[in-house]
């Protein structure tokens, strides 16, 4: 779970984050509910508290899991720790105020960090199932297609975020995003 969580600390901070006061992490034998529906991780910015599945839960709670349609592993539990993490740290470094920040970039971020951790053959794996390239000028990142499509989602995030020429210019963008949706340049 440090792993995960250094990681994605790491990741964040080459594009500007910081880690303002540490990250609680608490580990569910139950699925994580949030806004209706179960997860199997969440950051709850009330609290400051990201919570996690224990990997044995995340097992027992399908015949066989999965995870942006790939079988869960070891790699994706850190995943999905690295994913709530960012939330976290976004939330740290956010520039709105009041929160709370726009869906699309909290996830658009949280997504890119998620993958970016991912081992190279597991990420490239999903990049070729998800069947999409990044988001493009003139697209609109929403959270409704992360809802409709969250593998897709993440990828096209994943893919915009490595061929910018400025990452930490559009990490900052992102954290001064009240909106449901970001316009892509």
């Amino acid at each position: 779970m440090c792993t995960a969580a250094e990681l994605a600390v790491t990741f964040l901070s080459q594009q500007g984050l910081a880690l303002n006061h540490p990250v609680r992490i608490e580990v569910l034998e139950q699925p994580v509910l949030r806004l209706g529906y179960s997860a199997y991780g969440s950051y709850d910015s009330r609290k400051d508290l990201v919570r996690v599945m224990s990997p044995e839960a995340i097992q027992s709670s399908a015949t066989a899991p999965l995870i942006f349609n790939q079988p869960f592993d070891r790699s994706h539990y850190l995943g999905i720790i690295a994913h709530e993490v960012a939330h976290a740290l976004i939330h740290q470094n956010s520039r709105i105020a009041p929160l709370p920040l726009g869906v699309a970039a909290q996830e658009y971020l949280a997504c890119v960090t998620q993958l970016a951790v991912l081992p190279e053959k597991q990420r490239e794996r999903m990049i070729s199932d998800a069947g999409v390239g990044p988001w493009e000028a003139g697209d609109i990142i929403s959270g409704v297609y992360m809802e409709i499509a969250p593998d897709r989602f993440a990828v096209k995030s994943y893919l915009h975020f490595q061929q910018l020429q400025s990452p930490s210019s559009f990490v900052q963008r992102l954290l001064r995003s009240r909106w449901h949706y970001v316009n892509v340049d």
